[in-house]
């Protein structure tokens, strides 16, 4: 608020002015000029803070020194007590009182550790404006006491002026929000109109008024002009603050600033009429505008700390996000301005001209009579219809847009509480938006995952299968053919292990609200884990986890093939050989300690047979004590007698069970095809049950000769070696 008092002047017109008095001035929260930068995300006040009980009792005090002094004035206007004369100096001591409370107000709201660094210098600025304006007061009343009514010296005045400018740099320092390309252009067009309309009705209104009484004394012109016209500038600069949309912790007191600016340019300019026609009469009103403005400069810094006392202007931004944002009425205000201030002044013009020199055409139509008030009338109803059929097509567009924020609203929640993971990429592959499911397909929060390239996420040998299937998804067409998938990827959660996820992938690039590619991912690991071991247990032996016999014969035929088909290099190593195995002595075994100690042998050969066997070759269970190895790549018959000698070494090493050791033995047949590199004629028709049938032939052969031995079928003697 500002306390000056109005103009004085040492020769004083013939009819008496208004009492003296100064006025307290509001002290509103303008807008920043477009260029500064708004704060921090991060340093938005707090919404939800409620002032602290010191806070409560100044600004209980304040209100209870506002309600003492309409009550004295109530009934100082009913002649209960003092006189006219004592309105001014009880004035101006509520005015002092209130001033030095705001201005503490002002500086707690600075001290809160809740809101930005800029929002507490613009309190702390605001705090000065209400010192500024509390010591022109405190002047008065000592003025107002001796018998003085002048201005007050020079020093006064420019004390009383540095509330502006306090004022001001509060203004440009309150910070704002950053505005969406889209709103900027609303905004300076709202802008705009307003500064057009403040302008035009601060002429005609101010300007002109002042300036056509300048004739007789141009101080009254200038005195009366000085409070309405810096008025007219804060409300304006208040209505552009609430266009660019200040920080939420400052909107509610911004509120009340601007009906408290509004009160206060409405009181100075009715004032500045009175002043200038040297009307005494309705000063108390003037006072009480003024003193229930100072107190609402008071309630908006106790606004900063989001008192619930102030629910009218809650701005609490759940709230304020369920509700759909009204429509701006500036537009409409400021034609219904313009309009009614036009009315007016042609009506009172015309009614001058018709009183001066139509006094004998009395019985003429009111058009006649008021020609362009009729055109005026006309063209106000013109607007008033276009203005209605724009509020209706802008009604339609609302329920067109709230339709629609309805449907993003409900696929947003099926998206939020969905088991799949939802990414949207953009066209480089970047996570541009995540659903919460990525916290347990990644491991990471979706603000962990946004920002990051796609691919980051996956195996390496996955990387170029999902580059793959994206750009596929990127170069489809709308329609049905832009959903590919599903997709199978491996990727690695936070932890580093990996996870299978099947995914869908949808090309929305030209979807001007999703504008990117939509993967729509689901968590399949635990049903791989289980494939993979339905897999293994249909081609692998449940107790010594070698290839069962259906999956040694198709390794066998593999072979075959590999070996005909030249797909091994040429280094002459394209012979295979079978190694068929049965245990001597394994019957005693499990008569003597058992089947489970059967059992034991079984895992204990099986591990004796991977230790005696190459990399690629392939060691198999058949059933019972019967196994199997299939040899590839091999050069000549020196090869596998290695192997076969290897074998019987290791399988005769003892078995320890049940603190005993149990020893077996192996009688090994062995076939052989396509040695030395050249594959006979014959060999093109190796049937793979014929060579299991030759070396189970050749394997009786060798228990014939007794335990530990093997011997080689030969296909020429169909016999053995």
């Amino acid at each position: 608020m500002r306390s000056v008092a109005p103009p004085r002047y040492r020769n004083p017109p013939a009819a008496p002015p208004p009492e003296p008095g100064p006025r307290n001035r509001p002290s509103p929260l303008a807008v920043q000029p477009p260029t500064a930068p708004s704060a921090p995300p991060a340093r938005v006040a707090s919404r939800n803070a409620k002032p602290s009980v010191n806070d409560l009792a100044i600004f209980t005090a304040t209100t209870a020194a506002l309600a003492g002094y309409l009550a004295w004035i109530c009934g100082n206007g009913l002649g209960l007590w003092g006189t006219s004369s004592s309105v001014p100096i009880v004035t101006q001591g509520l005015l002092v009182l209130i001033s030095v409370f705001t201005a503490i107000l002002g500086i707690r709201a600075s001290s809160r550790c809740n809101i930005d660094r800029a929002t507490q210098r613009a309190w702390l600025l605001f705090a000065a404006a209400q010192v500024a304006t509390g010591i022109v007061s405190a002047s008065w009343v000592y003025r107002l006491a001796s018998g003085s009514s002048l201005a007050g010296p020079l020093a006064l005045q420019l004390t009383a002026a540095a509330y502006d400018v306090f004022l001001f740099s509060a203004l440009v320092t309150f910070p704002v929000r950053r505005m969406q390309s889209a709103d900027r252009a609303t905004f300076w067009l709202d802008s705009t109109l307003v500064a057009g309309v403040a302008a035009i009705l601060t002429w005609h209104l101010l300007l002109r008024t002042a300036l056509i009484a300048a004739g007789s004394d141009w101080h009254t012109s200038v005195y009366a002009l000085a409070y309405p016209v810096g008025d007219v500038v804060l409300l304006f600069a208040t209505v552009v603050l609430l266009l660019r949309r200040p920080l939420p912790g400052s909107v509610r007191a911004i509120r009340i600033l601007f009906l408290s600016i509004l009160l206060n340019t409405t009181a100075d300019v009715l004032f500045m009429w009175a002043y200038i026609a040297k009307d005494a009469q309705g000063v108390r009103f003037f006072y009480l505008a003024w003193a229930v403005v100072a107190w609402m400069a008071a309630a908006a810094a106790f606004s900063q700390g989001q008192s619930p006392l102030f629910g009218l202007f809650s701005t609490d931004a759940a709230i304020r996000e369920k509700r759909e944002r009204p429509p701006s009425l500036i537009p409409y205000v400021a034609i219904v301005a313009i309009y009614t201030t036009l009315l007016v002044e042609v009506y009172r013009t015309e009614a001058h001209s018709i009183v001066a020199g139509l006094r004998s055409d009395l019985g003429a139509s009111v058009a006649a009579r008021f020609p362009i008030t009729t055109l005026v009338v006309g063209a106000i109803v013109v607007t008033a219809i276009v203005i209605a059929r724009q509020v209706a097509a802008q009604r339609k567009n609302s329920e067109f847009a709230a339709e629609r924020l309805a449907r993003e609203a409900h696929f947003r929640a099926l998206v939020q509480h969905s088991s799949d993971m939802v990414l949207v990429l953009d066209a480089s592959g970047i996570i541009r938006e995540a659903s919460p499911a990525v916290v347990r397909v990644l491991g990471q929060v979706p603000e962990m995952v946004v920002g990051q390239p796609f691919c980051d996420f996956f195996v390496a040998d996955d990387i170029a299968i999902v580059n793959a299937d994206i750009a596929q998804a990127m170069a489809a067409s709308d329609g049905d053919a832009a959903v590919s998938g599903p997709r199978e990827w491996r990727l690695r959660d936070a932890n580093g292990e990996e996870r299978w996820v099947e995914a869908i992938c949808t090309n929305l690039l030209n979807d001007p609200i999703v504008a990117g590619v939509v993967i729509n991912g689901r968590d399949v690991s635990e049903r791989k884990q289980l494939e993979a071991e339905l897999t293994h247990r249909a081609f692998h032996d449940p107790l010594t986890s070698l290839v069962n016999r259906s999956r040694f014969r198709t390794k066998v035929v593999d072979a075959i093939r590999h070996a005909h088909s030249g797909m091994r290099p040429g280094d002459g190593r394209s012979g295979l050989a079978i190694l068929y195995i049965d245990l001597d002595g394994f019957k005693a075994v499990n008569d003597i300690f058992g089947h489970n100690a059967g059992d034991a042998v079984l895992a204990a050969v099986a591990d004796r047979l991977r230790d005696a066997t190459r990399g690629s070759d392939t060691a198999a269970r058949l059933g019972g004590d019967e196994f199997a190895i299939l040899l590839e790549r091999l050069r000549d018959a020196e090869e596998v007698r290695l192997v076969a000698e290897r074998v019987l070494h290791l399988v005769r090493r003892p078995v320890r069970i049940d603190q005993r050791e149990v020893v077996v033995g192996a009688s090994i047949g062995i076939v052989c095809a396509a040695l030395g590199g050249a594959l006979p004629n014959e060999t093109m028709t190796l049937d793979p049950d014929m060579l299991l049938r030759n070396a189970d032939s050749a394997m009786y052969a060798a228990k014939a000769r007794g335990p530990g031995h093997y011997e080689f079928f030969s296909p020429a003697s169909d016999g053995v070696v």
